[in-house]
């Protein structure tokens, strides 16, 4: 799911030139951000870095049903680092298993 979406209209305004109007929703983003603005540097950037840690690995254990192997493969990491970031985040295989 998108953090945030944006819808553009166009038209042709007075001058005849098309005009587009965007609307766009931040939703999560903006809540996002307001969060981390509450923390300190540091906790916020410990928590982007392990948001964005489980959603990369997340990601490439869907992609690859959970073959470590071939996630650790793409992510360019050794299969042992792989692993224990996986366990860092509590990420098991079966949970991506297809």
């Amino acid at each position: 799911m998108p953090a945030w979406y944006c819808v553009a209209h166009t038209e042709n305004g007075e001058s005849g030139q098309p005009r587009v109007e965007i609307a766009a929703e931040f939703t999560r983003a903006d809540a996002l951000l307001d969060d981390i603005l509450e923390d300190s540097f540091q906790t916020a950037k410990r928590r982007a870095i392990e948001g964005f840690e489980t959603q990369y690995l997340s990601q490439l254990l869907s992609e690859t049903s959970g073959n470590v192997s071939e996630a650790a493969r793409r992510s360019g990491m050794k299969r042992s680092a792989f692993q224990r970031l996986m366990a860092k985040y509590r990420l098991q295989t079966l949970e991506f298993r297809k």
